[in-house]
Order: C-alpha cells, then sequence, then structure tokens
C-alpha cells in the first residue's frame, strides 16, 4: 500500500517535470520576420510566435497555453488572465500581440517596463498557470524604447518641436464611420502614434458600449495606403481617453489623413458612437 501511495504521489510530478518540445519566438505584427529579438520600438510592437525548433519537424504539443512576461531575473511584469494562447498541428494557431493578451500586476492591460538596463524582456509560454521552468518555453527580447511617453493634456494635442499634431475636432462617428480627409504634410518614415476620443457618458449612464474605437488611415498620393492600430474602447465610467497606440510605418510622403471607426465595414451605425479629438506623431529616430 505504502508502494503505491508512492506511485500515486510521484506520478504527476514526474509527468510535470518531463520537458516538451518545439519553441517559441518573438515576432512583427505580420508574423514575417522570425526572431525578431531586438528590433522593437515599442512593447505594442512585440508578438508572440511559436513551432518547430530548428531544423526538426517536432512541432509545440497541441493545446491551450498560458502566457506571461518577466524581467531576465524572473520579476512578473504581466500575464494572461487564462490559458489564451492555442497550438495546433505543432505551431501556434496565430500571432499573439502581447501587449493586447497580458495583465499588468497591477490590473492594467499589457505588461510593465523592465528595469533591465538594456529593455530586455523575458516571454513564456506555458502548459499551467504555475509557471514551472520545466512546463514552458521562453524566448528574451528587447525593447529599445520600452517606456511609453506619457499622452499630451486630452483634447489638445498641444504642438511641440517634432510633433505633428491632426485635429478632428470632436468628429462623431457614428452615422458616418469615418471624417472629412484632414490635409497633412508627412515626411516618409516611422511615427509613434497617440489618439484622443471624447464621449459624453454623463448622459447614458445605462448604454452598453464596447466598442468605441477608431485607428488613422493614411493617404499617400492616391488612395488610403496604410492605417494605425486603434485606440482601446472608452471605459463606460469616464468620457475621455487619450492612448499611445504603437507606431505605425509610412512608406511615403502622406498628404491626408482621415479618422475611420474601428466597425468600419461592418454593421454600423450603432451605440458604439465616439467622438475622434486629436491625433499625435512623433517621429522614431532609427
Amino acid at each position: 500500500m505504502l508502494a503505491l501511495a508512492f506511485i500515486a504521489w510521484a506520478a504527476p510530478r514526474a509527468a510535470e517535470a518531463a520537458p516538451f518540445h518545439g519553441a517559441i519566438y518573438t515576432t512583427t505584427d505580420d508574423c514575417g520576420d522570425v526572431n525578431e529579438n531586438v528590433g522593437y520600438a515599442s512593447k505594442l510592437d512585440v508578438y508572440l510566435n511559436g513551432g518547430p525548433q530548428g531544423n526538426s519537424n517536432r512541432g509545440l504539443p497541441d493545446g491551450n497555453y498560458w502566457v506571461r512576461v518577466t524581467e531576465p531575473n524572473g520579476t512578473v511584469l504581466g500575464t494572461s488572465t487564462s490559458a489564451i494562447a492555442v497550438a495546433s498541428g505543432g505551431s501556434l494557431e496565430e500571432c499573439y500581440q502581447l501587449w493586447d493578451i497580458l495583465e499588468q500586476p497591477n490590473g492594467d492591460p499589457g505588461y510593465a517596463d523592465t528595469s533591465n538596463n538594456g529593455g530586455v524582456y523575458k516571454v513564456w509560454l506555458c502548459q499551467t498557470a504555475a509557471f514551472s521552468p520545466s512546463t514552458c518555453k521562453t524566448d528574451n527580447f528587447k525593447v529599445r524604447e520600452d517606456r511609453i511617453p506619457p499622452p499630451p493634456e486630452l483634447g489638445t494635442c498641444d504642438e511641440g518641436e517634432g510633433r505633428i499634431v491632426i485635429h478632428f475636432n470632436q468628429t462623431l462617428l457614428n452615422g458616418d464611420p469615418e471624417t472629412a480627409t484632414v490635409a497633412v504634410d508627412i515626411p516618409a518614415g516611422t511615427y509613434k502614434v497617440t489618439l484622443a476620443s471624447f464621449d459624453n457618458h454623463d448622459d447614458k449612464p445605462d448604454q452598453d458600449q464596447e466598442v468605441e474605437r477608431w485607428f488613422l488611415l493614411f493617404f499617400y498620393d492616391g488612395p488610403g495606403s496604410e492605417t494605425s492600430n486603434s485606440i482601446s474602447d472608452l471605459p463606460e465610467n469616464q468620457n475621455t481617453l487619450e492612448e499611445y497606440v504603437g507606431t505605425v510605418d509610412l512608406e511615403d510622403d502622406v498628404d491626408g489623413v482621415r479618422a475611420q471607426h474601428h466597425l468600419i465595414g461592418q454593421f454600423f451605425p450603432t451605440a458604439e458612437s465616439v467622438k475622434a479629438v486629436c491625433a499625435l506623431l512623433e517621429p522614431v529616430n532609427r
């Protein structure tokens, strides 16, 4: 009986300690660059992928995985609230934006800044929420500029040297899901983008709005050619939101910009109306 009890106690511990095959790596939003470990200008630019390791045809075991980001020493900066990453056929089913699937220890979205002087982070893909090293795959990555700058004063998007400000004057995105095109003169390059939203929730406290979001559409000499990430949904308990939404790469000079609702092209209008206040673009020196 004692021997049987020992076997029952030891079996799950042995199973948990067994390593698993496959690998993970960080990449870009188009999943195009494999193991893009050092090329990130923002924490919002980091995506997770995974599959076979090296020349091996043995990929990740199919199943659901927990994800977290830590400092190199293991200090937790952000954790998924559920087993959110899915492996099928040996690879992750999609590229997961780390900022989108993680929650910081204080409850804020994304993951906190590393204290590492080199801007180094570690991402974990684990079979259990215990994050035991034997059940995890890890990969280090570096964000060259890991501090998200504070947004400008709400509703003003203050002018300043090197800053490009686009005012939409609280244009309502509802019956018409986009603003008129605003004429601009933006040189080609990479820019950090901050967006500002407004909606008066005080006079509709019981209205359920979950997609009060919008993004920028950039025009080169012709049709729209590039878009920014969308600003987050405007919380029901506040009327304003300013948010840094990541970077955009403009391959050519831009002569027009338009704000478009996140639901453009879908069933619209809905109760998800929101006012586009302004956008701020700041050049990234690479």
